[in-house]
């Protein structure tokens, strides 16, 4: 695929005027230099393309849940009449516990997503986000929609520019690694759109 792992590889090279074989800059490196790209990118906030969904159904007593291997951080968990739970804190456990009638809140305790009231056998949707995925393979795609290959293109050979000492190439390579992560968080604004304005028959705005 047009962005896969090798094609980023082979962008990098070409931004930086790299050799298809170079001891200095090795495969490995670069590759390692993409990643900590992604990782840059994944770090700056929770993009949607890491969202997804799994049920979810509690232990034996009803009290607790693992969380999914790949999990980052949890956005929702929906009950089966479509009710979304109400996130509390640890010290709000033991007294939400006392009551009964099934989930209501939940708190994530270490790897644990902890239920008040019970929740007995219940299955829940949970909405999360997941860890980012890094590429080792050649034929690995990034979850990042391929318009933005040149977010990570601009990070890796900034972080390139840096192991050769090259400060003026690595500053112009972070601002256009930063102005592609504020046009990726314009383009994912999708649900704040400006309100329209209100004007009173007769009156002022």
């Amino acid at each position: 695929m047009a962005t896969s792992l090798l094609f980023i590889r082979k962008l990098v090279r070409d931004r930086m005027g790299l050799p298809m074989h170079d001891s200095y800059f090795p495969d490995q490196l670069i590759d390692a230099n993409i990643n900590l790209a992604i990782l840059s990118i994944e770090e700056t906030q929770r993009w949607p393309w890491n969202e997804t969904s799994s049920t979810l159904v509690a232990a034996a007593d009803g009290l607790s849940a693992a969380v999914p291997s790949d999990w980052r951080a949890t956005k929702a968990i929906v009950n089966s009449n479509g009710d979304v739970l109400g996130e509390c804190v640890s010290y709000e456990l033991t007294k939400r516990r006392k009551s009964s009638g099934g989930a209501g809140s939940f708190c994530i305790i270490n790897d644990s997503i902890e239920f008040a009231p019970a929740a007995g056998d219940e299955e829940f949707m949970h909405i999360y986000y997941r860890e980012p995925f890094l590429l080792t393979q050649d034929t690995d795609v990034p979850r990042l929609p391929s318009v933005y290959v040149g977010t990570i293109v601009a990070k890796a050979s900034q972080l390139c520019s840096t192991r050769e000492d090259d400060r003026p190439s690595a500053s112009v390579h972070m601002a256009e690694f930063l102005d592609g992560i504020e046009r990726m968080k314009k383009d994912t604004r999708a649900t704040t759109r400006p309100l329209p304005k209100y004007i009173r028959p007769g009156g002022w705005i």
